[in-house]
């Protein structure tokens, strides 16, 4: 039974998801926002390149005390930006969308 739990484990850990927003703001903007919103959730930044428009961080799972990473992409639509959020946990995703729209209005 244990070893059925941790193959579930394994393979959900490494499982990731994704969240699109698209920010009616220039790239430079946006990429500031997505920044300040990660730091805002408490995720460890570890890379940011605005030119190259990514972020990637940590954030500690309070259930398994865990490291997920979390990458985010920032395409250039002229106006507008779209935002890609990486990481395993969708919940941890969607609140940060959601947080990052809030912040965006």
């Amino acid at each position: 039974m244990s070893l059925i739990i941790v193959l579930i484990l394994a393979v959900t850990a490494h499982a990731s998801s994704s969240e699109i927003i698209v920010v009616e703001k220039p790239h430079f903007e946006t990429f500031q926002r997505v920044l300040q919103t990660a730091e805002l959730l408490g995720w460890e930044i570890v890379a940011q390149n605005p030119g190259k428009g990514s972020i990637d961080a940590h954030d500690v799972s309070k259930v398994l005390g865990h490291y997920d990473r979390i990458k985010i992409r920032l395409e250039d639509l002229g106006n507008k930006t779209k935002v890609d959020v990486y990481g395993p946990n969708l919940a941890r995703l969607q609140f940060f969308a959601n947080k990052l729209r809030s912040r965006t209005r």
